[in-house]
């Protein structure tokens, strides 16, 4: 009975982490989605409405609350006026979140690049840097979507196999 609730401690452990790691996979995916959507809302909002960037930080609706966080963090620090520019401010709050994005590092250089589609001088370069960090950015994302497939068709029967093994030379 021992060698049998054992077995099915491990192989639920196998399987758990496993289950953690689709689920960090997915949450990365999900962030670096949002950063997408919201490049392209920053966009519109350089075009159309010729928003301020405090402003649109203010009222982006976001759906990952650690985009959120770093989002309020950067109107904060703009506001209080401790930084020389805007770029300063964006890469500081961005290496200080750099672990709470959970995105990959590509996708976290070009983040930091987007920094001159928001704080750039001139509004026409700006749309061209955030164009180009969108594109960079979604290319990042179906990089990931392909490792993850492959990871996830190898790390799937391993994982359970060595969970197998495990019981097996305890048996």
């Amino acid at each position: 009975m021992g060698k049998l609730a054992g077995s099915v401690c491990i192989l639920t452990g196998c399987m758990v982490l496993l289950v953690c790691w689709m689920e960090r996979m997915k949450r990365s995916r999900q962030s670096m989605q949002e950063i997408v959507r919201f490049f392209r809302s920053w966009e519109y909002s350089l075009q159309i409405r010729q928003m301020r960037v405090t402003e649109f930080l203010e009222t982006y609706p976001y759906t990952v609350p650690e985009l959120r966080l770093v989002a309020d963090e950067v109107r904060r620090t703009l506001l209080s006026h401790t930084h020389s520019t805007g770029q300063e401010v964006w890469e500081e709050v961005l290496e200080k979140y750099k672990s709470v994005l959970g995105v990959p590092e590509d996708a976290y250089q070009i983040f930091i690049r987007a920094a001159d589609g928001f704080f750039g001088t001139n509004s026409r370069q700006a749309q061209q840097c955030i164009q180009a960090c969108t594109g960079m950015l979604e290319c990042v994302i179906k990089e990931e979507q392909k490792n993850y497939r492959e990871k996830r068709r190898v790390y799937m029967p391993v994982g359970m196999l060595t969970g197998v093994m495990i019981v097996i030379l305890l048996i």
